[in-house]
C-alpha cells in the first residue's frame, strides 16, 4: 500500500470560532398525487401538518422557509442551550433531518377522514458551511442539488454532503487528529 492509500482523511470540523450554517432542502414525495386525489384543501392540511412537526424537530434558532408548493429549506444557524431544562441538543442537523424523516413518515392526518392518505416520505439534501460553499445562496442549491439526487435514488431519501454527517468510515472517536 502506498502512503496515500493508508493515511486517514482529517477529521472535518468546522473552522475554529466558526458558527454552524447548514441548509437542508426536501419537498415532499409525490406530493402532487395528494393533491390530485384528495384535493387542494386536503394538501394545504399536509403541508400545514408537515410545517408543524418541522417545527416540533428544529431548535429555537433554526429557520424554516417555503421555497413554493411542497418544497423547504431549513437553516439550521441555533447554537444556543437546548429548549427543555435537562434535554439534550441534537449531535447534529444529520440527526435532525434524519427525526424529522422519520417522523414525516409516521404522520397520520385523521382531519381528511378514512380516505386520509397512508404514509408520506421526503427527499431532501443537506449543505454545510464551509465545505460546500461560504454562501447562502451556494449552500441552498448544493441542497437542492443533493435533494435532486434523493430522488433519483428512489425517494425517502436524505443526501448529505461532507460538513453535516455524523460518522466518516475510518473515523476513529478516540484518536487524536
Amino acid at each position: 500500500m502506498t502512503f496515500f492509500a493508508q493515511r486517514r482523511p482529517p477529521k472535518r470540523r468546522r473552522p475554529s470560532g466558526t458558527r454552524g450554517k447548514d441548509c437542508f432542502v426536501f419537498d415532499i414525495d409525490d406530493f402532487k398525487s395528494y393533491n390530485d386525489r384528495f384535493g387542494h384543501a386536503a394538501g394545504d392540511i399536509i403541508l400545514r401538518n408537515t410545517v408543524q412537526l418541522l417545527s416540533s424537530v428544529i431548535r429555537d434558532g433554526d429557520r424554516v422557509c417555503r421555497i413554493g408548493g411542497d418544497e423547504f429549506a431549513v437553516v439550521f444557524a441555533d447554537m444556543q442551550a437546548p429548549r427543555q431544562p435537562g434535554s439534550a441538543h441534537p449531535d447534529s442537523v444529520e440527526t435532525i433531518a434524519r427525526r424529522f424523516q422519520e417522523q414525516v413518515c409516521n404522520m397520520r392526518f385523521p382531519e381528511l377522514g378514512l380516505d386520509a392518505p397512508g404514509t408520506l416520505s421526503i427527499s431532501g439534501g443537506l449543505a454545510s458551511f464551509p465545505w460546500d460553499g461560504h454562501e447562502g445562496t451556494v449552500l441552498l442549491r448544493r441542497a437542492d442539488e443533493r435533494a435532486i439526487e434523493s430522488k433519483r435514488r428512489g425517494k425517502n431519501c436524505i443526501t448529505i454532503g461532507p460538513g453535516a454527517r455524523e460518522d466518516w468510515p475510518g473515523d476513529d472517536p478516540g484518536a487524536e487528529e
